[in-house]
Protein backbone atom coordinates (compact mmCIF):
# COMPACT_ATOMS: atom_id res chain seq x y z
CA UNK A 1 0.00 0.00 0.00
CA UNK A 2 2.79 2.30 0.98
CA UNK A 3 7.09 2.30 1.20
CA UNK A 4 8.85 4.95 2.20
CA UNK A 5 12.73 5.64 3.51
CA UNK A 6 13.86 7.20 6.50
CA UNK A 7 15.81 10.25 6.58
CA UNK A 8 18.02 12.46 9.39
CA UNK A 9 18.11 9.04 11.59
CA UNK A 10 19.26 9.53 14.80
CA UNK A 11 21.88 7.15 16.42
CA UNK A 12 19.20 5.98 19.34
CA UNK A 13 15.52 7.38 19.88
CA UNK A 14 12.26 7.25 18.35
CA UNK A 15 12.28 7.27 14.66
CA UNK A 16 9.86 8.84 12.72
CA UNK A 17 8.68 8.93 8.98
CA UNK A 18 5.18 9.86 7.59
CA UNK A 19 3.73 8.96 3.64
CA UNK A 20 3.46 11.81 1.76
CA UNK A 21 -0.50 11.14 1.24
CA UNK A 22 -2.66 9.31 3.47
CA UNK A 23 -3.16 5.69 3.36
CA UNK A 24 -6.60 4.69 3.38
CA UNK A 25 -8.07 2.05 5.91
CA UNK A 26 -10.93 -0.16 4.93
CA UNK A 27 -12.92 -1.32 8.65
CA UNK A 28 -12.19 -5.01 9.63
CA UNK A 29 -9.34 -5.31 7.52
CA UNK A 30 -6.08 -6.45 8.93
CA UNK A 31 -2.54 -4.43 7.86
CA UNK A 32 0.95 -4.67 9.04
CA UNK A 33 3.22 -2.38 9.18
CA UNK A 34 6.86 -2.73 9.70
CA UNK A 35 10.14 -1.76 8.77
CA UNK A 36 13.88 -3.07 7.38
CA UNK A 37 16.89 -2.79 9.33
CA UNK A 38 20.23 -3.54 7.13
CA UNK A 39 22.31 -3.62 10.30
CA UNK A 40 19.79 -6.43 12.33
CA UNK A 41 19.26 -3.71 15.27
CA UNK A 42 15.67 -3.63 16.66
CA UNK A 43 13.86 -3.24 19.24
CA UNK A 44 11.32 -6.07 21.27
CA UNK A 45 9.04 -6.97 24.07
CA UNK A 46 8.21 -10.51 24.02
CA UNK A 47 4.91 -11.36 25.09
CA UNK A 48 3.36 -8.05 24.54
CA UNK A 49 0.72 -9.39 22.18
CA UNK A 50 -0.48 -12.17 24.90
CA UNK A 51 -3.00 -9.90 25.09
CA UNK A 52 -5.52 -8.06 22.48
CA UNK A 53 -4.12 -4.80 22.65
CA UNK A 54 -6.91 -1.87 21.45
CA UNK A 55 -6.00 1.90 21.23
CA UNK A 56 -8.48 4.33 20.04
CA UNK A 57 -10.64 2.37 16.65
CA UNK A 58 -7.78 0.39 15.77
CA UNK A 59 -6.79 -3.29 17.87
CA UNK A 60 -3.73 -5.60 17.48
CA UNK A 61 -5.01 -9.21 17.89
CA UNK A 62 -3.65 -11.26 20.75
CA UNK A 63 -0.99 -14.06 19.77
CA UNK A 64 -0.03 -14.47 16.27
CA UNK A 65 1.64 -11.18 16.17
CA UNK A 66 4.47 -9.38 15.95
CA UNK A 67 5.46 -10.12 12.48
CA UNK A 68 9.37 -10.37 11.39
CA UNK A 69 11.24 -11.58 8.37
CA UNK A 70 14.86 -12.30 8.52
CA UNK A 71 16.14 -11.39 5.15
CA UNK A 72 18.43 -9.48 2.40
CA UNK A 73 16.95 -6.94 0.97
CA UNK A 74 13.55 -7.23 3.62
CA UNK A 75 10.35 -8.42 2.30
CA UNK A 76 6.89 -9.19 3.54
CA UNK A 77 6.88 -10.05 7.57
CA UNK A 78 5.53 -13.79 7.95
CA UNK A 79 7.00 -15.08 11.15
CA UNK A 80 5.96 -14.24 14.39
CA UNK A 81 7.61 -15.54 17.89
CA UNK A 82 6.17 -15.38 21.52
CA UNK A 83 3.65 -12.30 20.74
CA UNK A 84 6.34 -10.15 20.24
CA UNK A 85 6.17 -6.01 19.79
CA UNK A 86 8.68 -5.00 17.60
CA UNK A 87 7.81 -1.42 17.89
CA UNK A 88 6.39 -0.26 14.42
CA UNK A 89 3.63 2.18 15.73
CA UNK A 90 1.09 3.72 13.36
CA UNK A 91 -0.29 7.47 13.60
CA UNK A 92 -4.01 7.52 12.39
CA UNK A 93 -6.12 9.82 12.36
CA UNK A 94 -9.97 9.27 11.10
CA UNK A 95 -10.98 11.41 7.97
CA UNK A 96 -13.95 13.75 7.79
Amino acid sequence: MGTLTFTNETADGWQTAEFATPIQVVPGQTYVVSYYSPSGDYSFTGGYFAQTRTVGPLTAAAGNNGRYLYANGGGFPTGSWNSTNYFVDVLFRAGG
